[in-house]
């Protein structure tokens, strides 16, 4: 019984909710594994932590997946961004982020030394040119 219909089954007061561990996020899926391997609970719907491996949708909800259509709009979003391309806009988005940005000196530092370097690749590439 998914864990929705227990709760209206049995009332929210017959469960509780306990924080087992605090952990940094780049070990949350390995400790909530631990703790499913641990407990067994029967209300986990997937017995992998971070993974959808072994779900199923209903037939209601894959039906719905089926009869949905993209717009013709979506579809050249979707296509253009399967290509690599930008729209205008979210290149203006994500220009305007970037705006009053300080860069540390490091970083200005190293930015200096790659245009010096590929000025110096330019001019090389020109005089092989023009000999």
């Amino acid at each position: 019984m998914p864990i929705y219909k227990a709760l209206l089954k049995y009332g929210s007061s017959n469960f509780q909710l306990e924080i087992l561990e605090y952990c940094d996020r780049k070990n949350a899926v390995k400790r909530e594994q631990f703790f499913i391997d641990l407990f067994k609970p029967d209300y986990n719907i997937l017995k992998t932590a971070g993974s959808s491996l072994g779900f199923k949708h209903s037939e209601e909800t894959l039906a719905k997946f089926r009869a949905f259509k993209h717009s013709e709009e979506a579809k050249q979003k979707i296509r253009d961004s399967r290509l690599g391309f930008q729209h205008a806009e979210t290149r203006i988005k994500m220009s305007e982020t970037r705006l009053g940005r300080k860069l540390s000196e490091g970083t200005l530092a190293k930015l200096s030394q790659k245009i010096e370097v590929m000025e110096q690749k330019l001019l090389t590439l020109l005089l092989v040119q023009l000999r």
